[in-house]
């Protein structure tokens, strides 16, 4: 019994980490987008 309280207490927790881990990745993976969007105008000023 005390096995099954466990894993009860677990999976919570590992929903939550799952959901933060998929929020950090759409941060990212926008943040990347937007600086992948800016390199071609950063790259003209620097050859100015």
């Amino acid at each position: 019994m005390p096995n099954q309280h466990g894993e009860g207490e677990n999976e919570p927790m590992i929903a939550v980490s799952v959901e933060i881990k998929a929020i950090i990745n759409l941060y990212f993976r926008e943040k990347i987008y937007i600086l992948w969007m800016k390199l071609p105008y950063l790259g003209r000023l620097w050859l100015r």
